[in-house]
């Protein structure tokens, strides 16, 4: 089952993205978000994603949290590395991405 958050300014509650947990029957999170790229380099998603994984730790179906990125997404990489998920490497992507990578880089945290 996903949960959704809504990434809101501390100031004017605008919305700057979303972060998300979806959990599968197996008690895999597979985590994910997205930010306005205005808002990038701020920190905002590293503390967003760091809340995100302390829910995922709290919830009794998680077991284990996973993500991915792109090859080249540096730095999602090290917003997911900050949040103590680890790199597991790369793996084959299941259909190239809009951007035509056949590559994906996985993450995980055993909860």
């Amino acid at each position: 089952h996903p949960t959704l958050f809504v990434i809101a300014d501390k100031v004017s509650d605008a919305a700057l993205g979303t972060a998300g947990v979806d959990i599968d029957g197996e008690g895999t999170g597979a985590l994910g978000y997205w930010l306005g790229r205005v808002h990038w380099g701020h920190g905002i998603m590293q503390e967003a994603v760091a809340a995100l994984v302390r829910y995922a730790q709290g919830h009794p179906a998680v077991r284990r949290l996973s993500a991915v990125t792109d090859p080249d997404n540096v730095r999602s990489q090290r917003v997911l590395a900050a949040s103590g998920l680890v790199d597991r490497g790369l793996a084959t992507r299941p259909q190239p991405s809009p951007r035509a990578s056949i590559q994906i880089r996985e993450y995980e945290l055993p909860i």
